[in-house]
């Protein structure tokens, strides 16, 4: 009967009951998923050259977690240090709840151990000794009162050996192990299923005496059956596991490698452990000679029988002769096992999953087979440092690699607010993490068509900066952020720039710096104006201004300017500065008769935040805007007035959220963000914004139907996060694939199409790129912010009654 692996350990290294030793590691997961050949190329080569240049045996675990969330942990995660804000306390500890709840229907995330044999050369006859003694022991004692001490000189050895190693390992980030990630490997040999229970108190080492073997797994009983394993641990909890081992691999798998671990469309886990040996060449080849000597007696014995030598006989004659070119080259030779776990409540569950596994892997040419019998050894295999319990199949340390044990599925930032799925895994959002603490910008950009999603993210993305105790800016075109003023009361102001609602306000005062109030005024007049290219009109404005400032706060309107721009159509010393200052009159006398430009005749700073705000939310619907791509030369009168307009709302909110307390986040939304790109200034600006904003704490939120309409790489380069919903044409498709750093072949235009709502390409802070399913909690927020029209929210009501009928 199979024993329990693992005799001993002292820090990261563990001692088994086979006389070795391994050290164990944290292995990172690399990015490969949606990028191109040359990057999953890349990835692959990380495993292979650590692989490469190690000799002996080991082995890679990848166990998933589920995750126990607690609403104090979650808002802890999500706040850090910072106390929960009192004016949204009750919202927040709904939204915690909520997210709690919807985490504890399965979230989890994959970890990922290596682990390596350490050499201990002559030591070897002292730990045997050491094994035997401990077996003694374990056999009359049982339960050990005095727990064994591992000897110093085979701790000593070993810690020599694996710091040796750590050196070579450290430059690839690997990291060490703990105590409480190998409590983790034991408890999840025992329980597969749900939660584990919190780990045992830290040490530094010991001997795994069957008291310490009983703490670390509950106490749970096996029961081996012929084709599963009954786990019963000491609350009488039952629940069954079985295994797939694979008997037959592609010979070759590609150089960018194949993710063969992710669930993929599968619905349920599981979990895998595959052991490995890497041979030196020159080990390898002698070993190749020997096998090839026999094949060749076997051929000869059958030729002398007037028998034809059988086929296998002759592809292992072939297949040596490869790999000793390989080993000719100095290739080092690699040996597999790979095991994979799978766990249930109900038997009839169990081997169905079995079954669907192993038609899962058939198309990509992997045999996989359930086992019968041989329960124990399966089980056992995934404890670090135990034998192998499938079969071994030869190959090379580039084949092991590019099987993808360590390709990245994690989206999301380690700790945060839940945003929503990534399939199976949980994925997180920290407001301002990537400028805090990955020394980037906080810049978001938002693209997709009607319907898919967007502004509901942005919406989302709004609440949780209130719940952190943010500000948040929001442009709001569509009337979509309304019921933030239901939701948070008083702490929403909406101000309603519609032409008919009465507010005006001067464009000569949005910013405290003089300067900088000069030159949003500037900017502004220079578009409605329309003084781009036309340097005289744009001189005879500046002049204009000059003489404006020159004036007390108060006198800084548009009425003053008039006259201060009269002033210069009179005394002017360039004829075409004086002509083009009439113009100007002229044309302000035509704005001021327009619905859109009276806004901007007001003497009102249009200050924000004064009476205790969290959220101002900006009005635009009426505003008229060009259609998208609509050169600047063929916008009417009223298109062009509506473009100059929200260019200088887009200046407001920035020297707003600008003058806010740094400390504290600002979210920034900018919806229809092509209008701003549209503006050689608005696009400078915007830049500036997304440089600067950083050192703010700014969050700028930009957001379009179109990747096209703001694909420019000096913004797009500078974005930390890009979120993709759907597009329905190919050259959208190749845009949102540009933008994320994606293979331009990684997802197929119909796929983009299609996506329901909620559902997006994601580019986390990180790089890394994946599927997000956006999911709002709680979720009467979804209800709350449905922006479907009426016809269509009552049309999914009846559906949803009739299946419910």
């Amino acid at each position: 009967m199979p024993q329990f692996p693992i005799a001993a350990f002292y820090k990261n290294i563990i001692f088994s009951k086979t006389g070795r030793a391994f050290a164990m590691y944290r292995i990172p997961p690399r990015l490969w998923r949606f990028f191109s050949a040359e990057r999953k190329m890349a990835t692959v080569g990380f495993l292979s050259e650590i692989l490469s240049g190690f000799n002996g045996r080991g082995q890679l675990l990848l166990l998933w977690q589920e995750l126990a969330v607690d609403e104090g942990g979650y808002l802890k995660g999500c706040l850090g240090e910072k106390p929960l804000d009192l004016k949204c306390r009750d919202e927040a500890i709904r939204h915690a709840r909520s997210a709690r709840a919807a985490q504890s229907r399965g979230a989890r995330i994959r970890r990922r151990f290596i682990l390596f044999e350490l050499s201990l050369k002559q030591h070897i006859s002292d730990l045997q000794d050491f094994l035997m003694v401990a077996r003694d022991t374990a056999l009359k004692t049982l339960l050990s009162i005095r727990p064994m001490q591992i000897p110093d000189s085979i701790k000593q050895v070993a810690d020599n050996a694996e710091q040796e190693r750590y050196l070579n390992l450290r430059q690839y980030g690997l990291s060490r192990a703990t105590f409480n990630d190998l409590d983790f490997t034991i408890r999840k040999v025992a329980d597969r299923i749900g939660v584990l229970p919190p780990p045992l108190p830290e040490r530094e080492g010991g001997v795994l005496t069957p008291a310490m073997v009983a703490a670390f797994t509950d106490g749970a009983v096996l029961d081996e059956k012929l084709d599963h394993i009954v786990v019963s641990n000491g609350n009488i909890d039952k629940h069954l596991q079985s295994f797939v081992f694979f008997v037959d691999t592609p010979e070759q798998l590609p150089p960018i490698g194949r993710n063969i671990y992710d669930p993929g469309e599968l619905s349920f886990p599981f979990d895998v452990s595959i052991h490995f040996e890497v041979i030196p060449a020159h080990t390898a080849e002698g070993k190749v000679n020997s096998k090839k000597r026999m094949l060749k007696g076997q051929m000869v014995e059958a030729l002398g029988a007037d028998e034809s030598p059988d086929s296998d006989e002759v592809d292992g004659i072939q297949d040596s002769n490869k790999l000793k070119k390989k080993l000719k080259k100095g290739q080092p030779l690699g040996r597999i096992a790979i095991c994979l776990g799978l766990a249930s409540r109900e038997l009839k569950e169990l081997r169905s999953r079995g079954d669907r596994i192993c038609q899962h892997y058939k198309p990509i040419s992997f045999r996989a087979v359930r086992p019968i019998s041989k329960q124990l050894e399966a089980i056992y295999s995934f404890i670090p440092g135990s034998e192998p319990a499938a079969p071994i199949i030869e190959c090379d340390p580039g084949y092991i690699a590019a099987t993808g044990p360590h390709f990245a599925s994690e989206l999301g930032d380690p700790q945060g607010f839940f945003l929503g799925w990534s399939g199976q895994i949980p994925v997180l959002w920290k407001p301002g993490r990537p400028a805090l603490e990955l020394n980037k910008t906080n810049a978001i950009v938002i693209t997709g068509t009607l319907g898919g999603g967007k502004t509901f993210l942005a919406i989302y993305l709004a609440y949780l900066v209130l719940l952190s105790g943010g500000y948040v800016m929001a442009t709001d075109p569509k009337g979509d952020f309304f019921p933030f003023k239901d939701l948070f009361g008083d702490l929403v102001r909406i101000i309603d720039l519609s032409p008919r609602s009465g507010i005006s306000f001067s464009p000569f005062v949005l910013a405290k710096d003089e300067i900088k109030a000069k030159s949003i005024a500037l900017n502004y007049l220079t578009l409605s104006l329309n003084a781009v290219g036309n340097e005289a009109r744009r001189l005879a404005i500046s002049q204009a201004l000059g003489l404006l400032y020159q004036r007390p706060v108060h006198d800084r309107y548009m009425g003053m300017f008039r006259q201060d721009l009269h002033r210069v159509s009179q005394n002017a010393p360039h004829s075409k500065v004086r002509e083009e200052a009439e113009q100007c009159l002229f044309l302000l006398t035509t704005i001021e008769e327009m619905d859109v430009g009276r806004i901007v005749f007001g003497r009102s700073s249009g200050v924000f935040f004064d009476q205790g705000e969290r959220m101002v939310i900006l009005h635009t619907k009426e505003i008229p805007r060009p259609q998208p791509k609509t050169p600047p030369s063929e916008y009417t009168e009223d298109e062009r007035q509506g473009v100059a307009l929200i260019n200088l709302l887009d200046a407001i909110s920035r020297e707003v959220s600008f003058s806010l307390p740094k400390n504290l986040i600002k979210l920034k939304i900018t919806d229809e963000a092509w209008a701003i790109l549209t503006v050689s200034t608005g696009e400078r600006l915007l830049k500036e914004e997304i440089r600067v904003g950083r050192s703010f704490n700014l969050i700028p939120v930009l957001i379009s139907q179109n990747m096209t309409d703001i694909n420019k790489s000096d913004i797009l380069n500078n974005v930390s996060q890009i979120f993709c919903f759907r597009a329905e044409s190919a050259s959208e498709v190749d845009a949102n694939l540009q933008a994320l750093g994606a293979d331009p072949k990684s997802v197929k235009p119909e796929t983009f199409a299609e996506l329901k709502s909620g559902r997006c390409l994601y580019k986390d802070a990180e790089g890394r790129v994946g599927w997000l399913d956006v999911e709002m909690n709680p979720p009467y927020l979804a209800e709350l912010f449905d922006t479907k029209p009426k016809e269509e929210k009552q049309k999914r009501k009846e559906d949803q009654l009739y299946e419910d009928s």
